[in-house]
C-alpha cells in the first residue's frame, strides 16, 4: 500500500496558496477516511477550481514535477506519493519523494508534509476470466508465496519490498469506482 501525500515547502506559505494536485485513488474500506487530496477537499467545503480557497489550481505534469514545482515555488502545495514505510529522511522505503532522494534531487527537509492520505490499496493483478482455473489458480499461489519463494524477484517487483500480496474481491474496489464517478461527474459539471 502506498499513500498520497501534499507537501509543502518548510518555510511557512502565503495565505493565497497555489497547489499542485495530482489524483491518486484511496482506500475502498475506508468511505470516510477521503484518501484522494480533491476529494478530501472538496468534502470539507474547500473549493478546487481557482480562486475559490487556492489562488491558482494546477497540473504539474506529475509527481516529480509536482514536487520540483514546489521547490522552485511555482507551487506552495503539491501531491504525491511514498510507502509511509521506512524513514522520513529518506523519502521512505519506496515511492516518489524516495526515487528523488536517491537520485539527489530532494532533501526531505526541504518539504513539510501536510496531509497524508490512509493507505491506498495498490491496483490487482488479473488475469481473464475465460481461461483454464488450473492456470488462475497457480497464478494466485505463486504471487502469494512470492515474498517468500523469491524474495529477491519479489523485491525488484516492488522496488524495495513491500508485505506481499493478498487475495481481493471486486468489492474492496467499489470505493474507488464511487470516488471516480464523483470525480468524473465533477470534471462534467465543471466543463
Amino acid at each position: 500500500m502506498s499513500r498520497s501525500w501534499w507537501s509543502a515547502p518548510t518555510a511557512a506559505s502565503p495565505a493565497s496558496s497555489r497547489c499542485a494536485a495530482s489524483p491518486r485513488l484511496g482506500r475502498p474500506e475506508q468511505h470516510q477516511r477521503l484518501p484522494d487530496p480533491r476529494f478530501a477537499l472538496r468534502k470539507a467545503g474547500i473549493g478546487l477550481e481557482s480562486g475559490q480557497y487556492f489562488n491558482r489550481v494546477g497540473f504539474a505534469g506529475g509527481h516529480e514535477q509536482g514536487v520540483i514545482a514546489v521547490l522552485q515555488k511555482q507551487y506552495d502545495g503539491a501531491m504525491t506519493w511514498a510507502s509511509g514505510q521506512g524513514e522520513v529522511a529518506e523519502g521512505y522505503s519506496r515511492g516518489n519523494l524516495r526515487a528523488m532522494v536517491d537520485k539527489g534531487m530532494l532533501k526531505m527537509s526541504d518539504l513539510r508534509i501536510i496531509w497524508t492520505s490512509e493507505p491506498i490499496i495498490n491496483g490487482p493483478l488479473t488475469v481473464r476470466s475465460a481461461l483454464p482455473a488450473a492456470f488462475k489458480e497457480d497464478m494466485t499461489a505463486f504471487h502469494l508465496a512470492l515474498p517468500k519463494t523469491h524474495p529477491t524477484v519479489y523485491e525488484q517487483i516492488e522496488k524495495g519490498g513491500g508485505t506481499g500480496y493478498r487475495s481481493v474481491s471486486h468489492a474492496q474496489f467499489q470505493f474507488l469506482v464511487d470516488m471516480r464517478r464523483e470525480e468524473a461527474n465533477e470534471r462534467r459539471r465543471r466543463s
